[in-house]
């Protein structure tokens, strides 16, 4: 060696630490891009309009959400939601419950798919996330089974929603649930599960009804299906009161009413047409 030199220092490397870092760094890239600064929640309203804030509280009938931080929260019908995105939750939800609105089960599975399982950790993704992702999955994959696993797929659907009875997403999977047992034939079974929109807001009252005259049709009982029909028509129609305060609150009750109004002219030519079945 020369004098004035430095000796070299041999460095090895373990084969391992690349990989282990690479998973480290993707790992720290999707916790990122999972969890914004200030994650916003969405309500839109079926007139399309979308209200932005923190939900505060979620129930089979209605929707609450705080638009100003420390403000009060406004309940909103759940007649008057189209859909509730929760601002932490990932992209492939929000695409997977759009398919299932649409009823393309394996679509909406195949988005559910594409969601890394990090950001449905506990840490990452709230309950609340974690609990839409449940109910998207096992309402996809009851619309997407094969005729060999749709009862079980069908009991699973059932399971959940009797658990969580408290969900927002109650009253649309007990239609789906009627949807699916009617197409299997057991119209019984479909009827309770469609008795259950009962207890909802008066638009979801209406709407039971006419589902319940649905499947009378389907069994060419017209006669029966007519007065269950008749029955939906005779609902009593609420008028507004005074206008609220609350813009939003008085938007809601607005957009309630002009559902629960369609769904009563979808009675009144439901019965209709069965009466010129019976002639």
């Amino acid at each position: 060696m020369s004098v004035g030199m430095t000796p070299r220092t041999r460095v090895t490397r373990d084969s391992t630490t690349a990989p282990r870092l690479a998973a480290h760094l993707l790992a720290c890239f999707l916790l990122a891009a999972t969890v914004p600064a200030q994650a916003v929640d969405t309500v839109t309203l079926t007139n399309g309009e979308e209200v932005e804030g923190a939900i505060t509280s979620l129930a089979p009938g209605d929707v609450e959400i705080e638009q100003e931080p420390g403000g009060r929260p406004e309940k909103i019908s759940i007649a008057a939601v189209r859909d509730v995105r929760f601002g932490d939750e990932p992209e492939g939800l929000s695409s997977g419950r759009a398919l299932l609105e649409r009823r393309d089960g394996p679509g909406a599975v195949a988005e559910l798919e594409k969601i890394a399982k990090i950001e449905l950790q506990e840490g990452v993704a709230g309950p609340r996330v974690r609990q839409e992702h449940a109910f998207v999955k096992v309402a996809a994959e009851a619309l997407a089974a094969g005729p060999e696993r749709r009862p079980a797929a069908i009991t699973a659907l059932a399971e959940f929603l009797d658990r969580n009875a408290r969900s927002h997403h109650y009253y649309a999977g007990q239609e789906l649930l009627g949807e699916l047992l009617a197409e299997s034939g057991d119209f019984s079974a479909a009827a309770a599960a469609y008795e259950q929109l009962d207890r909802g807001p008066l638009a979801l009252r209406i709407r039971s009804a006419n589902l319940q005259a649905g499947l009378l049709i389907r069994q060419e009982r017209y006669a029966e299906a007519a007065r269950e029909f008749a029955a939906a028509e005779r609902i009593p129609m609420p008028e507004l009161g005074k206008p609220s305060k609350n813009q939003l609150e008085q938007t809601s009750q607005e957009l309630a009413l002009a559902t629960a109004i369609s769904e009563r002219q979808s009675a009144v030519l439901g019965k209709a047409r069965c009466l010129a079945k019976t002639g």
